[in-house]
Formats: C-alpha cells, sequence, structure tokens
C-alpha cells in the first residue's frame, strides 16, 4: 500500500472524529498519520470520546484514565472541552499550555474534588493516598491571590470559588487561546458588579473590570468570546480593546448595555458575529448598526420597542411632530436571526435601520396586513418573507405611508411571500403586488381573496411558479381568468375554494398554464338528474343493459351524435315493446346532456399533459373549518361514464384527490381508478 503522508494529513483535516477513530485503527502508519488530528479537538461528551473517557469503573478510575490521556496525547490537543472538574484538573495538571479553543460546560457534584482538593484544604485529610497523589498541586503551586485577587468576584462557597480559579488558571495558562467559552452550565462564580445610577444599570467593580481586563490582554489571538459571569454588558461596550475578536455571545439576563454607551466607543471594524441569548431594545439594535459597521450575523431573541416611543408613528416624524431619528444602512449584515417563537416587527421598524444585504428573515413575523410594505422598506434586498398577520390583517395603508413605502417604480427582489390571515380591500395589493414583480412562490394562507386581487396577481406576476390562495365565494370567472391569463411559468396553484362554472371552463380560450403540473379546482354548474330521474332510468335500464353503452361517447360529443344516440334507445324500446315517455325522454336528455358537458371538461383537463397532482371540490373556508357546499349537486362526477377516463392519458399524474362527493362512486369506476393513481381514499368509497 502506498502512503503519502501529506495526502492523508491533508484529508484528516475534513474527517470527522468517528472517521478519524477509525483510520487509527487500520495500522499502525495510519495510527501515527492520523493520532494527531483524532486528538486536536477533544470533547469528552460528544462521540467517541464519551466512550474513550467514560470507559467503565468509579469515579475514581474514570478520572485517572482521563489525567492519562491527555498526558499522553497533550502534544496534539489544541480545542478542549472540558465537561467536569476532574476533566478540568486533569488538564491543569497536564500542564496543557498550546490550547486554540477552550470550552468550559456542564459543571456538576465533581466540583468536590477542587473543593476536598485545593478549596478546603482541611478536608483532604479524608481522602486516601491514591486520591491525594491522583492530581498534582497545580492550584497550591500558584497562590490563590495569584490567580485571583480577592474583590472581584462575588463571595460564594468554597467549591464554586475553587472551581472559578481553576478555570481561570487554564485560561492564564493557555496565552494563544482564540476561543475561550463559558457555558451557562459551568457554575463559577460572577464578577462583583455596582450600580451606576447615570447608566440605570448595573457595572463592573474596578477590581473586576481590572482582573478581566488583564486576563483577556494576554490573550493575544482571540477571536471568540462566550463569557457571562455578568461580565458580557461591559465587555460589549469595550470590545475595541480586543481588536482582533471576529465572534461575541452575550448571554446574560437581561441585556442592559447603554446604547449610548455604546456609540461613544470606537466602532469595532472586526467583529462578524454578534448572538444576543436574551432579547434587545430597537434603541440597543441602532446602536449596535453604529458600534459593529463589519458585522455579518446578529442573533436575539427579540427586538421590543422601546416604551417611550410605543406610542410613535411608523412614518418619518413621530406622532408628536418630532423629527424621527435619521435612517441608517447596515451594508455589512448579511444574516439576522430572532431566535424567539415569533417577532413583533414593531421593535425593528422603531429602530430606523435598513438591512440592504438581509436576503432571508429566518422567523415568522407577527405583524398587520399594512406593514408589508414597512417590512420590505427595512430588507430592501429581501428574497423570501415568511409572516403571519396575527389580529391585525387588514391592509390598509394612509396616502402618506403608500407614498413613502410603495412608491411607483420601487422594485423589490422578493421572491418567496408566504404569509397567512391576510385579507386586503380592494384597492390594496396593486402598490405592494408593483414592487414584488419578481414573485416566484406566492402563498396566502386562510385569507379570503377577492376577485380583484386575484386579478391583480394575474396581470402583475409574471414570473409566478408556485400559488396558493383561497377564493371567496362568487370569483368564479376571475379565477377562471387566472388559468387563461396567468403567467407561462405558473407550475402549482393550490388552495380552497377554486370554483369554476363548467359552461366557462368549456367556453374559455386556451390556458396560459399548460405546464401546470399541481391544481385544486372545484368544477360546478352541471346538470344532474334528480332522485326521480335516476329511478325512471334504472327501470329503463333493467330492460337491457346495453342501452346505457349509447350514452358514453368515444369521441367528443355534438348533436348529431346525441340525435343518433336517443334515435338508437327509442328504436331498442319500441323493440322490446316499450314506447319512451315524456319523463324518461327529459331524463334521457338532461343525462345525456349532462355526460356531454362533463366529458368536454374532462378534454380540456386533459390538455394539461404535465399534471401530476389534482384534487377536485375542497370546498371554501367557513370560519377556521373548510367546509363543501350543501350537497353536491351541479358538481363534476368521476364515472367512466361522465369522461373520467379522458385523464388516462395523463402520463405525469400520481395522486388524484376526490373531496366531498355527494354521490356514490360505482365499484368499476373506483377499481379503474385505484388501478390508474394512488388516490387519497375519502368519504366516496360508499
Amino acid at each position: 500500500m502506498i502512503v503519502i503522508p501529506e495526502i492523508l494529513d491533508h484529508i484528516a483535516v475534513y474527517l470527522d472524529a468517528n472517521s478519524l477513530l477509525v483510520c487509527v485503527s487500520v495500522c499502525r502508519q495510519w495510527k501515527d498519520l492520523f493520532t494527531p488530528n483524532l486528538w486536536r479537538t477533544v470533547d469528552p461528551s460528544a462521540s467517541p470520546y464519551n466512550q474513550i473517557f467514560e470507559c467503565g469503573g468509579d469515579k475514581l478510575q474514570r478520572q485517572r484514565w482521563s489525567s492519562t490521556l491527555l498526558r499522553k496525547h497533550k502534544q496534539h490537543i489544541r480545542n478542549l472541552t472540558v465537561v467536569n472538574s476532574g476533566q478540568l484538573l486533569a488538564s491543569l495538571n497536564n500542564n496543557l499550555t498550546e490550547l486554540h479553543s477552550l470550552t468550559l460546560r456542564h459543571g456538576d457534584n465533581e466540583r468536590q474534588y477542587i473543593e476536598k482538593k485545593y478549596g478546603l484544604k482541611e478536608s483532604v485529610s479524608v481522602w486516601n493516598k491514591d486520591d491525594k497523589d491522583m492530581f498534582s498541586s497545580a492550584l497550591n503551586i500558584c497562590p490563590k491571590e495569584e490567580v485571583i485577587p480577592n474583590g472581584v468576584f462575588v463571595q460564594s462557597n468554597s467549591r464554586a470559588d475553587a472551581l472559578t480559579r481553576a478555570s481561570w488558571l487554564l485560561v492564564r495558562n493557555n496565552p494563544n487561546l482564540r476561543r475561550i467559552v463559558f457555558d451557562e452550565t459551568w457554575d463559577t462564580l460572577s464578577f462583583r458588579n455596582k450600580w451606576n445610577p447615570v447608566t440605570s444599570s448595573d457595572i463592573m467593580h474596578h477590581k473586576s473590570v481590572t482582573f478581566l481586563t488583564k486576563a483577556l490582554s494576554r490573550q493575544r489571538s482571540l477571536q471568540h468570546i462566550e463569557l457571562g459571569c455578568d461580565a458580557d454588558d461591559y465587555l460589549l461596550a469595550n470590545l475595541a480593546t480586543i481588536p482582533s475578536l471576529k465572534s461575541f455571545v452575550h448571554s446574560e439576563y437581561p441585556v442592559k448595555f447603554h446604547p449610548q454607551v455604546l456609540r461613544l466607543q470606537p466602532p469595532h471594524c472586526a467583529l462578524k458575529r454578534l448572538v444576543f441569548i436574551e432579547c434587545i431594545s430597537s434603541k440597543q439594535l441602532r446602536s449596535l448598526a453604529v458600534a459593529f459597521p463589519a458585522l455579518n450575523y446578529l442573533s436575539a431573541q427579540n427586538i421590543f420597542e422601546c416604551e417611550e416611543d410605543v406610542n410613535n408613528h411608523t412614518g418619518n416624524k413621530y406622532s408628536n411632530g418630532a423629527e424621527k431619528a435619521e435612517v441608517l444602512e447596515w451594508n455589512s449584515l448579511k444574516a439576522f436571526n430572532i431566535s424567539g417563537q415569533t417577532n413583533d416587527f414593531r421593535g425593528i421598524l422603531q429602530a430606523q435601520v435598513r438591512f440592504p444585504r438581509i436576503t432571508r428573515f429566518n422567523r415568522n413575523l407577527s405583524l398587520g396586513g399594512c406593514m408589508i410594505p414597512l417590512v420590505l422598506w427595512t430588507f430592501p434586498g429581501l428574497q423570501t418573507l415568511v409572516a403571519h398577520t396575527g389580529n391585525s390583517p387588514i391592509f390598509s395603508l394612509t396616502d402618506e405611508e403608500e407614498e413613502l413605502y410603495c412608491r411607483e417604480g420601487d422594485a423589490y427582489p422578493v421572491q418567496n411571500l408566504i404569509i397567512d390571515e391576510l385579507k386586503f380591500r380592494s384597492t390594496g395589493p396593486k402598490p405592494v403586488l408593483a414592487c414584488m414583480t419578481s414573485l416566484v412562490v406566492l402563498k396566502v394562507y386562510s385569507g379570503l381573496l377577492e376577485g380583484s386581487v386575484l386579478t391583480s396577481i394575474t396581470k402583475t406576476l409574471r414570473n409566478l411558479q408556485h400559488l396558493w390562495f383561497d377564493l371567496q365565494a362568487g370569483c368564479s370567472r376571475e379565477m377562471m381568468n387566472l388559468l387563461v391569463e396567468c403567467p407561462a411559468t405558473l407550475k402549482i396553484c393550490r388552495g380552497y375554494g377554486h370554483r369554476v362554472l363548467a359552461e366557462d371552463l368549456i367556453g374559455s380560450a386556451e390556458w396560459a398554464c399548460g405546464g401546470l403540473e399541481e391544481l385544486d379546482i372545484e368544477i360546478v354548474g352541471i346538470p344532474r338528474l334528480s332522485k326521480a330521474d335516476e329511478k325512471l332510468l334504472e327501470d329503463l335500464w333493467k330492460r337491457d343493459l346495453s342501452l346505457s353503452s349509447a350514452m358514453m361517447m368515444t369521441v367528443e360529443v355534438n348533436s348529431a351524435e346525441e340525435e343518433n344516440a336517443m334515435r338508437q334507445i327509442r328504436k331498442k324500446m319500441r323493440q322490446l315493446g316499450h314506447e319512451l315517455t315524456d319523463d324518461e325522454t327529459r331524463a334521457l336528455g338532461l343525462q345525456q346532456s349532462s355526460y356531454s358537458i362533463q366529458r368536454k371538461v374532462y378534454q380540456r383537463l386533459g390538455r394539461l399533459t404535465q399534471l401530476q397532482e389534482i384534487a377536485f371540490n375542497k370546498g371554501r373556508r367557513n370560519n377556521y373549518t373548510w367546509e363543501g357546499e350543501e350537497g353536491a349537486l351541479g358538481t363534476l362526477e368521476f364515472t367512466l361514464e361522465s369522461g373520467l377516463g379522458e385523464l388516462a392519458g395523463l402520463m405525469h399524474l400520481k395522486k388524484l384527490d376526490i373531496a366531498r362527493v355527494g354521490q356514490r362512486i360505482g365499484k368499476t369506476d373506483q377499481a379503474w381508478m385505484l388501478k390508474q393513481w394512488p388516490l387519497l381514499k375519502g368519504d366516496w368509497l360508499d
């Protein structure tokens, strides 16, 4: 086997721990090559390291094993995650000094090792000799005052004090750290704070500031920090003292930093990623735009409105006539993550900051229908917008707002708009839709669109591929116009209440959406027999079952063929000694007319050669429950006699959904359909 060490070493950089563990087991040569990479990153809580470190035995045996492994491989270790106090002490005792990344998390009851060994010296006597020899005197060699002076941290118990001292000693021993993470589960002491009446918040005590500044100044290459310990607000306002920092996580609650304090600091031009575990205010958001002009990624649980500005108008001026702050353009930000369940957009809007480079806002926005153009104004580069309108679904803007946010000629690159509970006034959507001509996906859930809105969509949005909408009653003609005049790009047209008259469908021009792949439609206006008429024809066919086949046309029905079929039936009945009555003749004519119309409908649907899914009769929405119409008279039938066989030519059709059908389907029709498509079985299988 030919082995080129340089190539394998390059490959090892891209392998995960499990893969590296497999490579180490191949042969001695591979073991020597891959071991340094296997131990470069050590996380005892992750596979396969959890299997290595938690190798059985009691706690003391596991601690010894951890210490042995760290000592054996310390020359390779660069990224270390410590998950208990024993591993922390093992790291100190084995003098790990070349770490690039240190993560401390999940402090547990093993802190007693530190307390007994280094915190409460009088407790050491109760340990046996093996326990005492397990760790070196790393902390004892370094006096407490040299590690952390008195008054830096809030006084707690000796256990937490020892854990804190050991944690910061490990940080001090590794001056090349690029990443420091004190997870919230790592129970170290908090820095001492004092109340500042000027900023109305807590600020770090000067001893705490001195210690923290000195500790971080030793880290010449620090790029990421997640500290907590009541130091986040201070650090955020003084990140300029760490010019190499590229990522910062603020994990404290609440976020107290004063916006004005942050604005007075020199801008930090290296920070690329900023995460707030909790909420921030609109004013804090605005100050961040000034302080971090190179930021690429921002995350917060939510952005809330400042109380003193809650009643301010969303236009250029406050409601009291005072000028609003100048709009800031945050051109560097590429991703804005809201980690909470929902977000009220008003907090972001109040900050008066625009984000031109953000293409997708990842959380559901809670906003009134009138705020859609405000969102597009705030995120002018947005390509995907997912929102719900909550308790304010009505789309309604003042003339001033329309002029400011929906000016004629404006164009927004939105390609995907997904929103629910939206209602438009008759003139409402035109300015907004005119600004979103690039829409590819438009989904309006749970909001009944008016016919004028549907017409506006058809004429304005010429790039649509996926359309979902729920239509109000009485808009059959608008629905038909959509299919005739829709953009040729349309592939999916789904939703409820898509009712069209069979007469309009048959008489319409050729549909523009020849490439349609999915369609929801409800076809009505079909002549249907009464129960009495059905009984007349049933008795008539009992005389000769072959007569019913005369009603099944194999070609498009015309008046001459209809008359010829009636003559054959009349002639056959006379041969059987029966003269058709006026009621029987009327019922036969009505049935033949119904079949003629339905066959033409199916023939029109059969031209959609790319159709993959079609759903009939989804009904309309009543409050929050979708219901079919009372009864099913006048709807399309699903029988071979009515022309269902015309759909057999659709080679791509995979799913046929028949919902809320009021008539039974014969066993022959049912067997034929189940053979053709995997139907969604429903009440129609009576």
